[in-house]
């Protein structure tokens, strides 16, 4: 009996994903710590800048993380989210 050899087809590692430019509601709500619904709230009231595209809402990721940290250094007025907390959690 003789064996053959097959030769390795198997692909390499796959490279890790490059950050996608934009957010989905459960990416950001994840980000800031809180619920999808919270993040629906806000974006309701206008108070998150994002994106619709048809019925989906995204969030253009440069745009989120300048907004995350401008809104850090506002006062809140205690209707937003908690975003002083959440943002000194991020630079921990």
């Amino acid at each position: 009996m003789t064996v053959t050899s097959v030769p390795n087809t198997a692909s390499p590692m796959p490279k890790p994903p490059q950050e996608r430019p934009v957010l989905s509601v459960a990416e950001a709500a994840d980000l800031l710590g809180v619920s999808q619904w919270l993040v629906l709230q806000q974006v309701r009231r206008g108070s998150i800048p994002h994106k619709r595209v048809g019925r989906r809402i995204l969030f253009p990721r440069a745009v989120f993380l300048a907004w995350l940290e401008e809104a850090a250094e506002r006062p809140s007025n205690g209707r937003d989210l908690p975003l002083r907390e959440v943002a000194a959690g991020q630079q921990r």
